[in-house]
């Protein structure tokens, strides 16, 4: 089984990155394989046209076809999901189409719930994942996740609901590939929902 794991801050070395670091060991750890992408790296084009094109995702958009599921780590500015990733989703058509994602919240404080109510509401019409029930917040992150010992009762606490999530996810993609493939073939006449 293997997981996409999207790191969606624009920023080099960010906290998201190094979390989406964390999770991917953590999803390894439960006997799948996880593979990181740094849409900073990727420095994604805000023009129509070359989000419609081929464009610098096409990469991360072929490992997307081949995932079983995904995971969306998004840091918290002004109380929006990062830019990159709301970017990414208009480009990467249907190749997590009827697969699960989880989605991660990181915030310097202790917030951190609002970009996971906007991806909630926005993003997965067209493209058709299905976001699971389960997701994660890493508020205070910079106290999260950096040594292998907890370095206190929050950071053991997000640890282990880390590995409740993964196991959830990882249900979730076993499961959806024998629903993916009963599932009939669509019009294209549908693509683009009600």
């Amino acid at each position: 089984m293997a997981i996409s794991v999207i790191s969606s801050s624009q920023r080099s070395n960010s906290e998201s990155l190094r979390v989406s670091g964390y999770i991917a060991s953590r999803i390894e750890a439960a006997g799948a394989s996880a593979e990181v992408h740094d849409l900073h790296q990727l420095a994604l084009s805000t023009d129509i046209e070359a989000v419609w094109g081929s464009g610098a995702a096409g990469p991360v958009v072929e490992r997307l076809d081949s995932a079983d599921g995904a995971v969306f780590v998004t840091p918290e500015w002004a109380g929006m999901p990062s830019p990159a990733l709301l970017n990414f989703l208009l480009q990467i058509g249907t190749s997590l189409a009827h697969k699960p994602v989880m989605l991660v919240g990181v915030s310097s404080g202790r917030n951190g719930a609002y970009p996971i109510a906007a991806l909630r509401a926005t993003g997965y019409k067209n493209a058709k994942y299905l976001m699971i029930p389960e997701h994660l917040i890493f508020r205070n992150v910079k106290e999260m996740v950096h040594t292998d010992e907890p370095s206190g009762p929050e950071d053991a606490f997000i640890r282990r609901r880390t590995d409740f999530a993964v196991a959830q996810l990882l249900a979730y993609a076993d499961g959806m590939g024998a629903i993916r493939a009963a599932l009939p073939e669509e019009p294209k006449d549908f693509a683009f929902g009600m």
